[in-house]
Parts: structure tokens; C-alpha cells; sequence
């Protein structure tokens, strides 16, 4: 079966979705705006140049084009973006490849995160409160509202980027605007603030009917506020599962697709946070767990009947090497749990040396993910009140300091581990050299005297011959 995977800025996902294809000997075409660690692994067979997905009748363009001259079974799309563009042109395509895409309102309900909790509190779910805010004028509104602390997002996005958290009135008018004056993220919205662990499921449904469901609880996240998994371990929660097929078979779902939870710590309960419909950046943990979500996908395109798989491991554990690297520079306390977890083969991970170009890939990347998150504030939490250019040049000296220090530190392991070997093999050297001059009195040549000298003659042993 042949796949294309349309990356826009999802890497995490999309090398997981190549090395899941490559591993069950599918083709797997990665198409994306820059050289990401998908189309660097082993198993990507060939790597496009697509646009930016935020430049919308070029993306369009360029996938009409591409789907018209090439022949796929199946198809994935990495982000919200992207899969927002690719349903808007769902009648202008080809039947194949196949998106796996729901219905087209079920989709603007499950991107929009206002429309998603809205639709749930419908259902009775419990859900956070939020407030959609139009202008800073009814930032007071929402204070009134909600109370402190509060939640500031956009309506779209993902993975805690354009996040913030409030405690008092100017913290929020700060917030709003960072995140107002960011388009890509839509309308700023408040929200209450719920204490407690992060729950997620993820799903895999054809036309309506659930095909497979895991759990997991994300033990560290990046940002560390709230965001991406960097270690989650899976469990059996069976209300968490119950939430989680209600608002999905209540959007006649298709394809796989995500709920965030977070148990409230005030009352016990799963209220949700927000919807992803596409393969989330953490889809290694159910993969870890023995729920292969991307080869049932293919056997659904491929016309097969995908019996429902709603039975997986619990307590497996899996890191994502670059997110913990960043929580590791977050909280430099978590330095003995980051050795240890690297120590233990029980954890997985997803640097797989078998895929050592889409690992090193990742590490490439961290650099980069180390600029975004300086820039921001999310590994030190002040902005200093510098322009963000100002920001980002600090970032980068500082992300090159941190990729520099342990590669300076292995080399000059390296340079002392020559030194030893060096100094072992003259000794050795010269430990042999001594032992062909000297024999004890049991060599295998016969008795010979303690500490007798043999291989060679001295001055006077020359004489006596000559004279002889």
C-alpha cells in the first residue's frame, strides 16, 4: 500500500506514521515545507517540498496537483490546519488516496475549541467553563465571570503553544493580547482553570462504529503548563473511555482522532478539554501498547472488516526523547529521573536506533523547539520585555550552548579514554619488553639462572666468543 503524509508542523506524528508504515512494508511519501525528521528516516521512500499550509490556495494547488499525478490508497494529514484544507477540497479530489476524514461539520466542530465544548455540554459532559472574549473590553466580563486563575487560548491549535495562564488582571490583558495578535490560533477565548493530571484518548472509528480506544495520562508535558506528551503511561479508566465514545459516536466520527481529560482535583471528575481530529503527536503510546492504529487504518481503506480492538497493555510507559529534553531544561530537578529513565529498557522511547537518521532528526529538531520555547518564556517564564527578535537571538545562543555542551563533554570523554588506552598499551608494551629479557629460573628453555639474561649478549660474552 502506498501513503502520503502531509506535515506541516506535527513532526512528532508524522515520523511515527512513516516508521508504522515502513515496519508493515507500506510506501510512505512525506510531503513538507522543510527537511523534518519523517522525510529523513529510513523509511520514507522519497521526500516532497510542499508549501506552508498557512498559505491556503498554494497548499490546495500543490496537493491537487500532486494527487492528480500520483496514485495513493491512503493518506494522512498531520495538523489541523491541513486537514481543514484538504476537507475544504474533498469534492475536488480524486477518491484515492483516502483521508480517513469525518463529515465535514463534524470536523469544524471538533477543530473549533468552543464549538467542541459546547457541543459536549450539550451531551451533559462535564466541561470547563469558557468564554469566547471579542475585545479587551470584556476582559472584565470574564474576570467577573470566571475568577482567577484563568486559561487564555485561541479557538484553534494544539500542543499548548499559544497557551497562557493568568493569576491576576494584567497577566490576563497580557495574554489576550499575545494571543489576539496571533490570527493563526482564531478567536481568544477564557477558560477556568482546572487543577489536576492530563488525561488522552485516542481513538480509531469507521463511520460511526469504535474500532479501537487507549488511554494514557501524561506523567510530563511541554510546555511544562500544559502541553505535548513528553512521558505518558496508559491506563484503564473506564468513565475516562466512556466520556471519550460518547462525543465521538455522538459526531458519527470516522478516522482516528483524540480527547484531552483533566480530572478535576476539587470534585474527581473527567471534564474535557479539547478535541484533535487527526493522529495526535503521542500516537507511540498507544502503538507501545499493542494498538495499531495506522495498519487498522490501512486494513479500513483497503476494504477490510477491522474487528474492534478495545483491549490493550497497561503501565507501558513511553518518552519522547526532544519534549523531555525540554522539560529537563524547564526543571533542572528532574535530572536524576531523566538518567534513570534512560537507563531503563522497560520504557520505551521513540529514538529508535534502527531509524538512527529519524532520531538524530529529532535531536535536530530540539534545537529548534529550544528557540521557540526560550523565545516564549516557557523554560523561564519572563519575557524580560525584550522584542521577540531580541528574544530569539538570545534563544539561539543559548540553544547552540545546550546542544554544544554535550558534544564538547563526549569529545573530551573520547580524548580521555584514547589517553588511557595509550598510556594501558605502553605499559603493556613495555611490561612484554621486559618479559623477553628476563626469565625466571621455570622458563620453558631449560633451568636457567634468576633473573639470567637471554635474546642478546653483553660486551664481554662478545669478547670471550672472539677470543675463542
Amino acid at each position: 500500500m502506498r501513503a502520503l503524509v502531509l506535515e506541516d508542523q506535527n513532526y512528532t506524528a508524522a515520523l511515527a506514521i512513516v516508521r508504522a508504515l515502513g515496519a508493515r512494508g507500506h510506501v510512505a511519501d512525506v510531503a513538507a515545507p522543510w527537511s523534518t525528521p519523517g522525510s529523513l528516516s529510513r523509511w520514507c521512500a522519497r521526500a516532497l517540498t510542499a508549501p506552508w499550509a498557512s498559505d491556503q490556495p498554494r497548499y490546495a494547488d500543490f496537493v491537487s496537483s500532486l494527487l492528480n499525478e500520483e496514485a495513493y490508497d491512503i493518506g494522512f494529514a498531520c495538523t489541523d490546519s491541513v486537514i481543514g484544507i484538504i476537507s475544504g477540497m474533498r469534492a475536488q479530489l480524486p477518491p484515492r488516496p483516502d483521508f480517513l476524514l469525518p463529515p465535514a461539520e463534524s470536523l469544524a466542530i471538533a477543530i473549533s475549541k468552543l464549538c467542541s465544548q459546547r457541543f459536549a455540554a450539550d451531551l451533559g459532559l462535564p466541561t470547563p467553563r469558557t468564554i469566547a472574549i471579542h475585545g479587551s473590553r470584556e476582559i472584565s466580563w470574564a474576570v467577573r465571570e470566571l475568577g482567577f486563575p484563568l486559561v487564555i487560548k485561541g479557538d484553534k491549535g494544539s500542543g499548548g503553544a499559544h497557551v497562557r495562564y493568568a493569576a491576576n488582571l494584567d497577566e490576563l490583558r497580557r495574554a489576550y493580547q499575545e494571543t489576539a495578535a496571533c490570527p493563526r490560533v482564531g478567536q481568544p477565548m477564557a477558560q477556568e482553570f482546572i487543577p489536576g493530571d492530563v488525561y488522552l484518548t485516542h481513538v480509531l472509528y469507521d463511520r460511526g462504529e469504535l474500532v479501537a480506544i487507549c488511554s494514557h495520562l501524561k506523567e510530563r508535558h511541554f510546555p511544562v503548563s500544559g502541553g505535548i506528551t513528553a512521558r505518558g503511561i496508559t491506563v484503564h479508566e473506564p468513565e475516562l473511555d466512556r466520556l471519550a465514545m460518547r462525543i465521538f459516536s455522538a459526531l458519527r466520527w470516522h478516522g482516528p482522532a483524540k480527547a484531552d481529560f483533566k480530572r478535576d482535583q476539587r470534585d474527581g471528575r473527567f471534564k474535557l478539554m479539547e478535541l484533535d481530529p487527526r493522529i495526535s503527536a503521542s500516537i507511540d503510546i498507544p502503538a507501545a501498547a499493542g494498538v495499531d492504529m495506522i495498519e487498522m487504518g490501512c486494513r479500513m481503506v483497503s476494504g477490510e472488516r477491522v474487528e474492534p480492538s478495545l483491549e490493550y497493555a497497561k503501565g507501558i510507559r513511553v518518552r519522547y526523547v526532544c519534549r523531555d529534553m525540554l522539560c529537563l531544561a524547564a526543571q533542572p530537578a528532574l535530572l536524576p529521573s531523566f538518567v534513570f529513565d534512560a537507563l531503563d529498557r522497560r520504557i520505551r522511547s521513540n529514538f529508535d536506533w534502527r531509524d538512527l537518521r529519524g532520531s538524530l532528526g529529532l535531536m535536530w529538531r530540539a534545537k529548534w523547539a529550544f528557540e521557540d520555547a526560550w523565545a516564549q518564556g516557557q523554560l523561564t517564564g519572563d519575557r524580560n520585555g525584550c522584542p521577540m527578535g531580541v528574544r530569539r537571538s538570545r534563544a539561539r545562543r543559548q540553544a547552540h550552548r545546550a546542544l554544544l555542551l554535550p558534544v564538547v563533554g563526549g569529545l573530551r570523554a573520547v580524548g580521555v579514554l584514547y589517553r588511557a588506552a595509550r598510556l594501558a598499551r605502553r605499559g603493556a608494551g613495555a611490561a612484554l619488553a621486559r618479559g623477553a629479557r628476563v626469565r625466571h629460573s621455570t622458563g620453558d628453555e631449560g633451568p636457567l639462572k634468576k633473573h639470567e639474561v637471554v635474546g642478546s649478549t653483553t660486551p664481554n660474552a662478545d669478547h670471550a666468543a672472539r677470543s675463542r
